[in-house]
Protein backbone atom coordinates (compact mmCIF):
# COMPACT_ATOMS: atom_id res chain seq x y z
CA UNK A 1 0.00 0.00 0.00
CA UNK A 2 1.38 3.40 -0.97
CA UNK A 3 0.92 6.42 1.26
CA UNK A 4 -0.57 9.07 -1.02
CA UNK A 5 1.10 12.04 0.72
CA UNK A 6 4.64 10.81 -0.01
CA UNK A 7 4.27 10.09 -3.71
CA UNK A 8 4.34 13.71 -4.95
CA UNK A 9 7.36 14.67 -2.81
CA UNK A 10 9.33 11.54 -3.55
CA UNK A 11 8.65 11.61 -7.28
CA UNK A 12 9.76 15.21 -7.77
CA UNK A 13 12.47 16.23 -5.28
CA UNK A 14 14.76 17.36 -8.10
CA UNK A 15 12.33 20.09 -9.12
CA UNK A 16 13.01 21.97 -5.90
CA UNK A 17 16.78 22.25 -6.36
CA UNK A 18 17.80 21.39 -9.93
CA UNK A 19 16.06 23.65 -12.39
CA UNK A 20 17.33 23.65 -15.97
CA UNK A 21 20.38 25.89 -15.77
CA UNK A 22 23.83 25.47 -17.16
CA UNK A 23 27.11 27.27 -17.19
CA UNK A 24 28.79 29.11 -14.34
CA UNK A 25 25.51 29.83 -12.56
CA UNK A 26 24.66 26.14 -12.27
CA UNK A 27 27.30 25.29 -9.65
CA UNK A 28 26.44 28.31 -7.53
CA UNK A 29 22.73 27.62 -7.77
CA UNK A 30 23.19 23.99 -6.76
CA UNK A 31 25.26 25.06 -3.73
CA UNK A 32 22.56 27.51 -2.72
CA UNK A 33 19.79 24.94 -3.17
CA UNK A 34 21.54 21.94 -1.60
CA UNK A 35 20.37 22.77 1.95
CA UNK A 36 16.79 22.93 0.66
CA UNK A 37 17.18 19.50 -0.93
CA UNK A 38 18.56 18.08 2.32
CA UNK A 39 15.70 19.59 4.28
CA UNK A 40 13.19 18.15 1.81
CA UNK A 41 14.78 14.69 2.19
CA UNK A 42 14.69 14.95 5.99
CA UNK A 43 11.07 16.10 6.00
CA UNK A 44 10.06 13.34 3.61
CA UNK A 45 11.70 10.61 5.73
CA UNK A 46 10.21 12.12 8.88
CA UNK A 47 6.71 12.20 7.39
CA UNK A 48 7.01 8.66 6.04
CA UNK A 49 8.02 7.48 9.50
CA UNK A 50 5.12 9.27 11.20
CA UNK A 51 2.32 8.48 8.76
CA UNK A 52 3.20 5.10 7.29
CA UNK A 53 1.38 2.08 8.62
CA UNK A 54 4.00 -0.29 7.29
CA UNK A 55 6.64 -1.25 9.83
CA UNK A 56 9.13 -1.88 7.02
CA UNK A 57 8.61 1.66 5.66
CA UNK A 58 8.93 3.15 9.14
CA UNK A 59 12.14 1.24 9.86
CA UNK A 60 13.61 2.22 6.50
CA UNK A 61 12.65 5.89 6.95
CA UNK A 62 14.13 5.93 10.45
CA UNK A 63 17.39 4.31 9.29
CA UNK A 64 17.66 6.69 6.34
CA UNK A 65 17.03 9.70 8.53
CA UNK A 66 19.62 8.49 11.04
CA UNK A 67 22.22 8.02 8.31
CA UNK A 68 21.57 11.45 6.79
CA UNK A 69 21.86 13.23 10.13
CA UNK A 70 24.98 11.29 11.10
CA UNK A 71 26.69 12.35 7.88
CA UNK A 72 25.63 15.98 8.41
CA UNK A 73 27.07 16.01 11.93
CA UNK A 74 30.27 14.24 10.85
CA UNK A 75 30.84 16.86 8.15
CA UNK A 76 30.00 19.67 10.55
CA UNK A 77 32.51 18.38 13.12
CA UNK A 78 35.18 17.89 10.44
CA UNK A 79 34.64 21.43 9.14
CA UNK A 80 34.80 22.76 12.71
CA UNK A 81 38.20 21.14 13.20
CA UNK A 82 39.45 22.61 9.90
CA UNK A 83 38.27 26.09 10.88
CA UNK A 84 40.01 25.83 14.27
CA UNK A 85 43.24 24.71 12.57
CA UNK A 86 43.10 27.62 10.10
CA UNK A 87 42.45 30.16 12.87
CA UNK A 88 45.22 28.89 15.14
CA UNK A 89 48.07 31.42 15.32
CA UNK A 90 51.43 30.38 13.98
CA UNK A 91 53.88 29.57 16.76
CA UNK A 92 56.45 32.28 17.39
CA UNK A 93 59.98 31.32 16.60
CA UNK A 94 62.38 31.78 19.50
CA UNK A 95 64.96 34.49 18.92
CA UNK A 96 68.25 33.25 17.55
CA UNK A 97 71.23 33.48 19.89
CA UNK A 98 73.02 35.85 17.50
CA UNK A 99 70.14 38.34 17.31
CA UNK A 100 70.72 41.51 19.32
CA UNK A 101 68.38 42.10 22.24
CA UNK A 102 66.56 45.41 22.17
Amino acid sequence: MCDSFAAPCVSRPHTSWAPCVSGPRAARLILLRAPQALLLAVRTCYNIYLVSRSEVNQTTAKATLTQMLNVVFQRMEADDVLVKVRKAPAPCAPPSPSAPLI
